[in-house]
């Protein structure tokens, strides 16, 4: 429906709650021209005559795909249309108290969004200080709006974090962020010569600050202690731009979701973040006896590169071989043949050596796999003739197969039950049974939107789909892992997600950074990611170390240092895992030369010295929900320098790591939160009081750690020094 005079509109909002308060008080304060929702004595919503708080538009929004990158086009058609006046009803019962709100704007009174909200639901047991319910009812088939936008109450002091992983800025407020899992691009800095290089040679390519594989609909507010969040997938915009109000726009015209305050820390509300969105398991103890050597090249080369490993005295925990199913050549580089079974004439001997591995030097071996089958391979044509693959809209009786870069695929069906459980009977039997221990669970962004499932009762809002396919994928592996009984021995990794992924994910990595020092999408930027996923629920993280993405054309290339410099960093993670990267032959690896396999070795015995430490840390987030990798305030809410993006983290309660981020540096600034902290490196072990700035020599191999003077480990700590000053 369209008229040229304005638009009218009422919302009705119903809050509902009991004398009797269990969670806290919610209530409505009206008065003139003003209302405020407040929840647990915070200001939440804040409508005003000539600022209201809920908008309507209608959003036209075009996604074009190419290889797991996603352009994405909007135009509104009327622009955002206020919901202005407003007039409050009471109904004040021994039972209930019921806030009824109608807005009013000159136009289309046939349109009414219907707001609810209450404090009686527990999310996981977490008291929910508000929960709402938007629901816009307009006549039938009328299609007008498709977007509700709603302000929810912040001030310029105010500091927002999570959104699931983000790689660029830790606060995000300032920001602009869209809700859609993808690729996380190839420089990911419009500004910046090289992203836009990229996007000139495949549009949409090069990425943007806000691109990421694991986007979420949640965030939390410092300044309120505050979690918000949606229930629903559907394609969302979180605007953190304006000082005063953040703005959050979902494209759907039924919307849930809830605030949980927290009036006693961020601490406390980041455990609560956690148990919403559920907490990882501990990790197998076969991980902490060191690093996890990725390699590839067939069972004779594996075993060569393990021999180097043991010769240089290099901790090593397990042999990762992503090409156990076979190889192909691309474009972008070498890349796995997607089949998942064993390549018996590439790993001759696998079976065997496997057991032999983990029996005799307590050794494991990990693999690869991700939700789509190669149409070349033999598991595609079981796959295939079963119907166990997402659909062509257009034609939904046929397999989608989608281009993944020079070669073609179908993604499993996660909507259809028996399709899942096929895909689970390849990993019991091709993998588990097989022996692996572990593999990396990749992709799940590539979905498009004319993808379908033959389960009728799925989504049929295809950008919902969209963005829930990284959470059925990360269960399907772990329901794949719980029924064989191995939880507790074996450990995947996802680099996709979104709300509840952190449920069944055992442990993220953060995807595929360049093999470079820049702060949008190298090295530095894995800081980022892995603080933003903690303050979302997902405490769990490590990377590639020495990155992934290599452009040996444009002069991206692996070099000694940056390995050498990521190795040191990956000591103080959950996970020390390397990789090769998608062009091998450029990178400088562990096994380049002598010095490098050296120096690398040592810091394999260091991370596994430090073992008993990050057990209890990894046990923290499991038990508590604090994650492995924190942010300063998380511990030092009250000192302002915390909140700074210093690029540094605390690893546990009482590490704090400051990686080097730069190249040829030999020296690193490094802010000290209110503490007394001593130099892990330091014999003489000076104390420095903070909050402080500090510079401190860093010489390769040695990063600037320091530890709590007070804390319970600094016999552990003065150990580790002594064996590797």
């Amino acid at each position: 429906m369209v008229r040229n005079n304005g638009v009218y509109f009422a919302i009705v909002l119903i809050i509902a709650s009991s004398p009797v308060r269990v969670h806290g008080d919610l209530q409505v304060v009206s008065g003139g021209e003003t209302f405020t929702v407040i929840a647990d004595s915070i200001p939440i919503i804040k409508h005003n005559i000539s600022d209201p708080a809920f908008y309507l538009s209608s959003t036209n929004i075009t996604f074009f795909e190419n290889a797991g990158n996603f352009i994405i086009t909007e135009r509104n058609d009327p622009d955002a249309i206020p919901l202005q006046n407003f007039s409050v009803e009471t109904d004040d019962s021994d039972v209930l108290n019921r806030y009824t709100i109608r807005m009013t704007n000159p136009e289309y009174p046939e349109h009414v969004l219907s707001l609810t909200l209450h404090d009686t639901e527990e999310l996981n047991g977490v008291p929910v200080s508000c929960s709402f319910r938007v629901n816009l009812e307009s006549p039938p088939d009328d299609t007008t709006f498709n977007r509700i936008s709603m302000r929810t109450v912040s001030s310029s002091q105010d500091h927002i974090y999570g959104l699931g992983e983000q790689y660029s800025y830790l606060d995000l407020k300032g920001h602009n962020y869209t809700i859609w899992t993808r690729e996380q691009g190839v420089g990911r800095n419009q500004s910046d010569g090289f992203t836009q290089i990229i996007d000139l040679g495949e549009p949409g390519a090069g990425g943007d600050f806000d691109y990421t594989y694991w986007p979420q609909s949640s965030y939390v507010s410092s300044e309120s202690r505050l979690l918000f969040g949606l229930k629903s997938k559907a394609y969302a915009i979180f605007n953190f731009k304006n000082e005063s109000f953040n703005e959050i726009s979902l494209q759907a015209t039924d919307v849930s979701g809830y605030f949980i305050l927290d009036d006693s820390s961020l601490l406390s509300l980041v455990q609560k973040v956690s148990q919403v969105y559920g907490r990882q398991p501990e990790l197998p103890d076969w991980v902490y006896n060191g690093a996890i050597l990725g390699v590839q090249g067939g069972t004779q080369k594996m075993l060569e590169y393990l021999a180097e490993a043991q010769q240089y005295d290099v901790a090593v925990s397990a042999m990762w071989i992503q090409d156990w199913s076979g190889k192909i050549t691309t474009s972008f580089g070498t890349r796995v043949f997607w089949n998942w079974k064993w390549n018996s004439e590439w790993y001759p001997d696998l079976d065997t050596l496997i057991k032999t591995l983990k029996d005799n030097q307590n050794i494991r071996v990990l693999s690869y796999i991700n939700p789509s089958l190669n149409m070349e391979g033999d598991v595609f044509q079981v796959g295939d003739a079963s119907g166990y693959f997402l659909r062509n809209e257009s034609a939904p009786d046929q397999t989608y197969v989608q281009d993944f870069g020079d070669f073609f695929c179908g993604t499993v069906d996660v909507w259809n039950e028996e399709a899942v459980e096929w895909y689970k009977s390849i990993i019991k039997e091709n993998m588990l049974e097989f022996g692996f221990s572990g593999w990396m669970a990749d992709f799940g962004e590539y979905t498009r939107l004319d993808m379908v499932s033959s389960n009728q009762s799925a989504s049929r809002n295809s950008q919902e789909r969209h963005n829930q396919l990284p959470t059925l994928w990360a269960r399907l592996n772990r329901e794949a892992v719980e029924e064989a009984g191995l939880l507790n021995e074996t450990m995947f990794w996802v680099r996709s997600g979104s709300s509840g992924s952190s449920r069944y994910a055992t442990m993220l990595w953060n995807g595929d950074q360049n093999v470079d020092w820049s702060f949008s999408d190298g090295l530095p930027s894995t800081i980022t990611a892995a603080l933003s996923a903690g303050m979302s629920g997902m405490g769990l993280s490590h990377f590639d170390i020495g990155g992934y993405t290599t452009l040996s054309v444009l002069g991206l290339v692996r070099r000694k240092e940056l390995l050498l410099r990521s190795a040191e960093y990956a000591v103080f993670t959950p996970v020390m895992r390397t990789h090769e990267g998608n062009q091998p032959a450029w990178n400088h690896q562990v096994y380049t030369d002598a010095d490098t396999w050296q120096k690398f070795g040592r810091l394999t015995r260091m991370y596994k010295m430090l073992s008993n430490y990050t057990r209890a840390v990894v046990r923290e987030n499991s038990q508590l929900g604090i994650p492995a990798m924190r942010p300063l305030f998380l511990h030092y809410e009250t000192d302002e320098g915390s909140f700074q993006d210093w690029h540094e983290y605390l690893y546990g309660k009482d590490l704090l790591v400051a990686p080097v981020l730069y190249p040829n540096a030999v020296t690193r600034d490094t802010y000290l939160p209110p503490d007394t902290w001593v130099h892990l490196w330091d014999q003489s072990e000076a104390e420095l009081t903070g909050p402080l700035n500090v510079t401190i020599d860093s010489p390769l191999g040695y990063p600037p750690v320091f530890y709590r003077k007070d804390s319970i480990w600094v016999n552990f700590f003065r150990n580790l020094r002594d064996s590797f000053a």
